[in-house]
């Protein structure tokens, strides 16, 4: 039973925070950089996953594996956002991501 919390609520919030918000702001300040912004974002975006070490129910190597993830799909949902300009496709993305997780 995956919640509408995780599914929906979460994708939103992070992708509000870390493509509209960071992401949008290092662009601002590199703009002739947006593979490093997306990079800075992503290496973020890791870091918010690695407090899952902490979360008894997930085992070291996953969140090991979970923060990798996160640092290709954070990547990839930059350049959508670069792409489209728009937080939708890069929240549905990440809500389909987190559906599969």
């Amino acid at each position: 039973a995956y919640s509408a919390e995780a599914f929906l609520l979460t994708p939103w919030r992070e992708e509000l925070l870390f493509r509209c918000f960071l992401f949008h702001r290092l662009l601002n300040r590199l703009p002739s950089h947006p593979v490093i912004c997306a990079v800075l974002s992503s290496l973020l975006f890791c870091a918010a996953h690695a407090v899952n070490f902490w979360n008894i129910r997930y085992s070291f190597q996953y969140v090991v594996l979970q923060i990798v993830l996160a640092g290709l799909i954070g990547f990839s949902l930059s350049m959508y956002y670069l792409d489209d300009g728009s937080v939708l496709m890069s929240t549905v993305a990440h809500a389909v991501n987190n559906l599969s997780a």
